[in-house]
């Protein structure tokens, strides 16, 4: 590449901005803190290739009810003959089964983050699934969805065990002490099937994650490319 643009919504953690400017010191890459709710972010650049790697998936905490106005923003910066590159989970609940066992731990988990997050009326994470996308792509007259993967996603007790992470910093902000404390206890519980987990060294391959490449037609009017049948990605294992 020439030149590359990462975007972040914060200058410190894990993805923020000062991270980032350390591990791409001298590769010709900007680093923008911004957050696509603001509809002038980025609104004079346009991009040979933009990448949204698990943005969707973030979106409701950070722009609430914005999913759709931000596929727009990214269309928006994408080059004639350009490129829109989507990776994201698939939501558990459309690919798991609660009546499975190690399904419903996993449903568990996620399910005790976001009543957490309600409860204490902090905004959450809501994935999208593939088909959200490629439907709003379908809408428009200048993008195509040209080639799809699913990729298996493993998870183990250790993961399963951030995600309660999640739950703990929102069960702290429950100003009700009787429900505090019922969160708190579900989460202990929670934990405590997962140390079993790590114990057998079990890990999860039922959920999924997903990848969309849209392309842009190169000139105005001209009708964008079709999918191709063949698999972008190379073939599975």
């Amino acid at each position: 590449y020439d030149s590359l643009t990462a975007v972040t919504a914060t200058n410190e953690g894990m993805y923020g901005a000062k991270p980032l400017r350390e591990m791409t010191r001298n590769r010709n890459v900007s680093v923008v803190i911004g957050n696509w709710r603001d509809d002038g972010f980025l609104s004079d650049q346009t991009y040979d290739v933009v990448v949204a790697d698990y943005l969707f998936g973030a979106t409701e905490r950070y722009w609430a009810y914005g999913a759709d106005e931000l596929l727009g923003r990214l269309l928006d910066r994408v080059r004639p003959g350009g490129t829109l590159l989507i990776v994201g989970l698939e939501p558990y609940e459309l690919v798991l089964d609660r009546n499975e066992k190690d399904d419903r731990l996993v449903l568990e988990v996620e399910a005790i983050g976001d009543a957490a997050a309600t409860a204490a009326f902090e905004p959450n994470y809501r994935e999208l699934p593939e088909r959200w996308i490629r439907e709003r792509i379908a809408r428009t007259t200048q993008f195509n969805v040209v080639a799809t993967e699913r990729f298996p996603m493993r998870l183990t007790a250790r993961s399963l065990q951030r995600q309660l992470v999640f739950a703990r910093d929102c069960l702290v902000k429950i100003e009700d002490d009787g429900l505090r404390a019922a969160f708190e206890a579900r989460v202990r519980a929670l934990d405590k099937e997962l140390s079993v987990w790590a114990r057998k060294g079990k890990s999860h391959r039922r959920a999924r994650n997903y990848a969309i490449v849209v392309r842009r037609a190169a000139q105005e009017g001209e009708a964008a490319p079709k999918e191709r049948k063949r698999r972008f990605f190379g073939k599975k294992n």
